[in-house]
């Protein structure tokens, strides 16, 4: 049996994956990460002649980054992000490692080049990545091929160090976006020890397809018939909103914003660029500071001497609008730090003490 490692850098393959829909002649295209391990361990199966059961992928981990203090505009789109994760962990038993990425205050998807000045810089990515290979490596037993998922340049000194330390190194990548160093057929660098798994061959494998089926929208401000024709598909213990239903919370909380004022797109200067105290692994705690009835949002006052505002939508099941009274005890993960003249925003909002 042959002990497989896969370590995915997340943000590269992400931002790759567009040139596989190209190849694929499907814009829309998507990669199935519950398939991609079981994909990736057939092709090595394959290289080193053994039959598919005789490969064990032990781990696979994925590499990213996660936004943090950015433009309350982007809080739909963050939260799919982190449900991604999230799902990778939990429905395909992944191990993500997840860097920081600070926006201050600035749009992580700016409609238009010239609507940010400011663009933060990935960091830790490909440090952590290069870090956990080597340091597998170096445990006897632990892999006995490491299946790096990567494209950046920066891998080949730890690949190479790898295969030094007497493991074997597989690579997967994207052909129109990877260094040249991974597709050589004589390997002058001495990177890999099997021919390079390029994605763009499997994409018939690899494709996530999701067939619309009927699923009954949750949605208090439904309206007609809850049953709808729809492809998303909720995650356990996820309540389901259609299209529509998701527009509206959408609107609603962008007003909300808008009225509290936290819909600045420039960057503004931060209270204190350190981190503000709190519970470990992000989490705040506060009390409800006062509420807005009939437009579902309200403000927190944070223990660290700071207001958060909060939308209907940020609070975590089962904490609903209606269990809402000032005063009560609430952690919270900080969304969008404090300016000197606003409130920052809350996210990921539940009672106090829960899990």
């Amino acid at each position: 049996m042959i002990k497989v490692m896969i370590f995915i850098d997340g943000s590269w393959l992400y931002r790759s994956t567009p040139a596989l829909g190209a190849r694929f002649g499907k814009p829309e295209f998507r990669i199935d990460y519950g398939k991609l391990p079981r994909v990736l361990a057939a092709r090595v199966a394959e290289a080193t002649g053994l039959g598919p059961k005789d490969v064990d992928v032990v781990r696979t981990t994925l590499f990213a980054s996660k936004p943090v203090n950015y433009n309350p505009r982007d809080e739909e789109l963050v939260a799919k992000q982190m449900s991604f994760f999230n799902m990778l962990a939990e429905d395909y038993h992944y191990e993500t490692e997840l860097y920081d990425i600070n926006f201050r205050g600035s749009r992580v998807k700016p409609e238009s080049s010239r609507e940010e000045p400011f663009r933060p810089t990935e960091k830790c990515v490909d440090v952590a990545l290069a870090s956990a290979m080597l340091y597998y490596a170096a445990i006897p037993n632990a892999y006995d091929i490491a299946l790096a998922v990567v494209g950046d340049r920066d891998y080949i000194p730890a690949l190479r160090t790898i295969r030094r330390l007497g493991r074997r190194v597989a690579i997967a990548t994207v052909e129109e976006n990877c260094a040249r160093e991974y597709k050589d057929p004589v390997d002058r660098l001495g990177v890999r020890d099997f021919d390079t798994i390029l994605l763009g061959d499997l994409l018939d494998e690899l494709e996530l397809v999701y067939e619309p089926q009927w699923q009954t929208c949750e949605s208090e401000l439904h309206e007609g018939d809850p049953l709808v024709l729809d492809s998303y598909r909720p995650r356990k213990g996820e309540k389901f909103f259609c299209d529509a239903c998701r527009r509206k919370f959408r609107e609603q909380k962008d007003a909300a914003l808008e009225e509290a004022g936290l819909l600045d797109n420039a960057p503004a200067a931060i209270v204190d660029e350190q981190p503000k105290p709190g519970n470990g692994n992000g989490c705040h705690t506060g009390a409800v500071k006062h509420l807005v009835e009939g437009k579902a949002y309200g403000f927190i006052a944070g223990e660290n001497g700071h207001d958060y505002f909060f939308h209907a939508t940020d609070l975590e099941s089962p904490l609903v609008w209606n269990d809402m009274r000032v005063g009560m005890r609430l952690d919270f993960e900080v969304k969008k730090e404090p300016t000197v003249d606003r409130a920052g925003a809350a996210g990921n909002i539940r009672i106090h003490g829960s899990l």
